[in-house]
């Protein structure tokens, strides 16, 4: 039995995105991922600079990342450079069934 196909979601501030980028397209264990701009609210605000405090949110990017549960040590190990400046919110949701839609 293979490990199951998980999404690995995290945030990130926008000024990270291309390092991020950088890392995720010399990651072997996966095909690619999706970026999506996000507004990230949260209670704590103690991160948050004067104008995101006003708008009551911050700018922030989100990628999704499918890849087998095997490697997702590996996946934040990657990135645990990256969060030793900026931390980065993760969440892992198990993949129920994937494919393509075909004609």
């Amino acid at each position: 039995m293979t490990d199951p196909l998980v999404i690995f979601t995290v945030m990130s501030p926008t000024e990270l995105k291309d390092e991020i980028i950088d890392r995720l397209m010399h990651f072997e264990h996966i095909s690619g991922f999706n970026l999506l701009p996000i507004n990230g609210y949260s209670k704590a605000h103690c991160s948050f600079n004067m104008e995101e405090q006003v708008q009551g949110y911050r700018k922030l990017l989100q990628f999704e990342i499918a890849i087998n549960r095997q490697y997702v040590d590996e996946l934040k190990a990657l990135l645990s450079p990256i969060s030793q400046r900026d931390p980065l919110r993760y969440w892992l949701v198990e993949v129920s069934e994937d494919g393509h839609i075909t004609n």
